[in-house]
């Protein structure tokens, strides 16, 4: 068992407003610039959660925004069986229910326009002020809960999970993360547990003695199996873990130009393996070679949660050095896309795949696809459309390929790789960080 820590080294990096996209009350219909959560159902739709603003010291707005890349619908106690505009989270299971959780009173399954909501008086729920939900084993619902642990709820039986299970001082649950048949939560400034065969369990790795004063605040598992979570401890500041079963590393931020309080708000991967962070002052991102930070075009530069779609969009809730929310913000380094259906048919179309990995140095593997035979040529190009380099002038049989590009000779900065084959042609971006 190896105990490691890292200091981050970091490239900043600004990319054009094109890659960000800002919805808010002033440019959208969106109930609240307060977001706390968004998730993406099995349509392709977006569904997005608020909580009123305090405006001159009273509540304003909240609710529920649904959003189809075009189309907008928002749902408040004034149009809609809500029973509060305070919602704290929205997450869907396999029979693309939306479970809805809320601060104060309780749980809400939305299905086909049906509401049904579960409280204290009516359910076996025992607490109506709820942080954060999770779905596993497809429809059973975990709900994670202010100041009084867990409950687990299968659609017909409910299971709650307090003090005593866990052997811990606090209740205060920040979130709930199922893998397989294993259940994690973060506790605020009680570590990380996790439920496996009926027993909730510190977390602990090889000798590895838990830490009692992390408060651990969101949880994933990378594609290579291992762990990466973000925690905050008490009178030093933020930290990044990543664990297996036979190591841990905590990564420090102390050299990074940032003081040793820098905060880690959340994390996320995408299907590339890249691990995306939310924090006080910037997104970072982590290829497993390199740090990178990117900054807002906008007035503000902090990022709450991180939620990935299926256009691989950072979605994220922004704020100012003041802690006022700014509304839904949408980043993606090779431009935001918003329509609800990206799927490739990779046996019959024409397809150019992002670069891997991306951002690089020197050398990143480009993957296409042809459908029939033809002339094919791929080709680097700088920002400014002048060309750099041809990679590919023959031709081809229908199929899918790969081929490596090596940037060593190139300065760091955008560029485009184009693919030209019969009447097909796709552009895409790609960064050299050097």
């Amino acid at each position: 068992m190896r105990i490691l820590i890292i200091s981050l080294l970091l490239t900043s990096y600004c990319f054009p407003q094109d890659y960000w996209k800002l919805f808010n009350k002033e440019n959208s219909p969106l109930p609240s610039d307060a977001v706390s959560s968004v998730v993406q159902d099995k349509n392709g739709i977006y569904w997005i959660s608020t909580i009123p603003e305090i405006i001159n010291g009273e509540p304003v707005g909240g609710g529920i925004a649904k959003y189809n890349g075009t189309e907008w619908q928002i749902f408040t106690q004034n149009n809609s069986p809500l029973p509060t505009n305070r919602i704290s989270w929205i997450t869907v299971d396999s029979l693309n229910r939306k479970w809805i959780g809320t601060y104060e009173e309780g749980l809400i399954c939305y299905d086909e326009g049906q509401w049904k909501i579960f409280n204290s008086t009516n359910s076996g729920l025992h607490s109506n002020d709820i942080y954060h939900l999770a779905i596993s084993n497809d429809t059973v619902v975990w709900i994670a809960t202010y100041n009084n642990g867990i409950a687990k709820f299968d659609g017909e039986t409910w299971q709650i999970f307090r003090q005593t299970d866990f052997n811990l001082g606090s209740e205060i649950i920040n979130f709930v993360y199922p893998i397989n048949d294993t259940i994690w939560a973060g506790v605020d400034f009680g570590g990380l547990i996790y439920y496996s065969n009926g027993i909730w369990k510190h977390f602990g790795t090889g000798n590895y003695t838990p830490n009692f004063n992390l408060s651990v605040m969101s949880l994933v598992k990378d594609n290579f199996g291992y762990f990466w979570s973000n925690a905050h401890k008490a009178n030093v500041g933020g930290l990044l873990v990543k664990f297996s079963d036979e190591n841990i590393i905590f990564y420090d931020s102390t050299e990074t130009g940032y003081n040793s309080k820098y905060s880690y708000n959340s994390i996320a991967v995408d299907d590339s393996n890249y691990k995306w962070i939310g924090t006080r002052d910037g997104l970072l991102s982590y290829n497993n070679s390199l740090w990178l930070k990117y900054n807002s075009p906008y007035s503000f530069n902090g990022f709450s949660f991180i939620y990935i779609d299926k256009n691989n969009n950072k979605i994220t809730s922004g704020f100012n050095n003041s802690n006022k929310k700014m509304g839904l913000l949408f980043f993606n380094e090779n431009d935001v896309t918003l329509s609800i259906s990206t799927e490739i048919n990779y046996n019959f179309d024409f397809a150019l795949l992002q670069n891997y990995p991306n951002p690089f140095n020197p050398v990143t593997t480009i993957t296409y696809q042809i459908p029939k035979e033809g002339l094919v040529t791929l080709k680097i190009y700088d920002i400014l459309g002048k060309e750099v380099t041809t990679l590919i002038n023959e031709q081809k049989q229908a199929g899918k390929y790969s081929i490596e590009f090596d940037a060593s000779k190139l300065s760091s900065g955008v560029y485009l790789y184009e693919l030209r084959s019969n009447e097909y042609k796709s552009t895409k971006k790609l960064l050299v960080i050097k």
